[in-house]
């Protein structure tokens, strides 16, 4: 066994500088995933925090939709969830009323659309989405430019 004291030493500083390097690395780390998950500068940040969504995260929910209803209030939504990215395009059957339709892959926004409920007799209004996504909104006719709701746009929903 080693009595030497600066052997003791040696390792104690070693232990220091190692416990530094990897606090220094776990901060880069940090700082790295939050540059990648944060707005890009000059992106707007939407809250929507005040919003009443409804939740549309089963194929029944999704399939009905606001399929049947009179209207949407100003401050009510629906957001469809779903499982995985992908292309999920929507159509306004059965629909009576306009609405501003998003689509957001995690928060970002990557496709709009207003979409018109079909006339008498004519087949219902379809939008494909330029973009995967992963979530779906669906707000009340003119909000999404009202909002400033662009492609690009962060939004924050409730939860």
């Amino acid at each position: 066994m080693n009595k030497n004291p600066s052997h003791k030493v040696a390792f104690h500083r070693a232990r220091i500088i190692a416990g530094i390097i990897l606090a220094v690395a776990l901060l880069f780390v940090l700082l790295f995933a939050r540059a990648t998950m944060a707005p890009k500068r000059g992106t707007a940040v939407i809250d929507l925090s005040s919003y009443k969504l409804e939740v549309a995260d089963t194929t029944a929910s999704r399939r009905q939709g606001l399929s049947d209803r009179d209207a949407l209030e100003p401050f009510d939504g629906m957001l469809f969830v779903f499982g995985a990215r992908g292309l999920y395009p929507f159509w306004m059957k059965e629909m009576k009323f306009p609405i501003d339709i998003i689509w957001l892959d995690g928060g970002v926004v990557v496709d709009v659309a207003t979409l018109q409920p079909p006339g008498e007799g004519k087949s219902p209004a379809t939008h494909i989405p330029t973009h995967m996504a992963d979530k779906v909104l669906e707000l009340e006719t003119g909000k999404a430019n009202e909002l400033g709701i662009k492609n690009g746009a962060y939004l924050i929903l409730p939860r």
